[in-house]
C-alpha cells in the first residue's frame, strides 16, 4: 500500500505496482450524508447530546457497514435505530454514552403528558393497560449486586460474558430460557408482559 497522492514519477521503477478497480455507484456521496443525517437524527432522539450527535455519526460510519444501513434509510424511525444498534453491537460501537441515557430517562420523565382533543375517542375499558419492555420505564436502582447498582444492557448485546440487567418482551426471553450460566458477571434479564408463565419456560436468573 503507498500513499494514494504520490505520483508514479515519485516511485522507484524497480517497485511493482498493482492497481485495484471497481466501479464507482452513482450518488455515493448523496447516499452517505443521507444516512448520516438520519444516524443524527436517531442519536439525537435516543439521548445523545446534540453538540456530539455529528462526530459521533461519524465515527461509527467508518467503522459500520454504510451498505447495510443505507438499505434501511428510508424505514420507520424505531426500525431504522434497531438496524443501526446491531450494525453498533456487531463493531462494537458504543451510541449512547451511559450520563446521556440517564439524562434522556429524566427529560422524558419531565415530559407533560400528551393533550389529546375533544374528539379523541374514549379508551374503551376493555382496552386494559398491557405492560411490555417498550413502554415500561425501570428504575434501575432497586436492582443490585450486594451493593453495586447494576446497568441496563440492550437486550441485542446480551450474551456470553455481558454484565447488566436486559429488559425484554416475552417473545424475545424464549430464546434465553435455558437457565444456564452465561458470564462470570452478574447478568440477568427482567421479562415484562402478560400471561408469562403461560408463554415461557423461565428458569432464576443467574450469574
Amino acid at each position: 500500500m503507498i500513499d494514494p497522492s504520490y505520483r508514479l514519477s515519485e516511485v522507484d521503477r524497480s517497485e511493482v505496482l498493482s492497481f485495484k478497480t471497481g466501479m464507482l455507484m452513482g450518488g455515493a456521496k448523496k447516499i452517505l450524508d443521507a444516512v448520516k443525517a438520519r444516524v443524527i437524527k436517531s442519536l439525537e432522539a435516543h439521548g445523545v447530546f446534540k453538540d456530539a450527535c455529528a462526530d459521533r455519526a461519524g465515527v461509527f460510519l467508518q467503522k459500520a457497514d454504510i451498505e447495510t444501513i443505507a438499505k434501511h434509510e428510508g424505514s420507520q424511525d424505531n426500525d431504522f435505530w434497531n438496524i443501526i444498534k446491531q450494525e453498533a453491537n456487531r463493531v462494537h460501537f458504543r451510541l449512547v454514552y451511559r450520563n446521556e441515557l440517564q439524562q434522556h430517562k429524566k427529560d422524558e420523565r419531565k415530559k407533560p403528558p400528551a393533550k389529546h382533543g375533544k374528539k379523541t375517542r374514549e379508551v374503551s375499558k376493555k382496552e386494559a393497560f398491557v405492560a411490555t419492555a417498550a413502554n415500561v420505564t425501570i428504575d434501575i436502582k432497586h436492582f443490585k449486586d450486594g451493593d453495586d447498582v447494576i446497568e441496563i444492557l440492550e437486550f441485542t448485546r446480551f450474551g456470553p460474558d455481558q454484565k447488566g440487567l436486559a429488559v425484554i418482551s416475552i417473545g424475545e426471553a424464549d430464546r434465553y430460557s435455558t437457565g444456564t450460566s452465561m458470564s462470570v458477571d452478574t447478568l440477568a434479564i427482567l421479562v415484562i408482559g402478560k400471561n408469562l408463565g403461560q408463554k415461557t419456560n423461565h428458569s432464576p436468573c443467574r450469574h
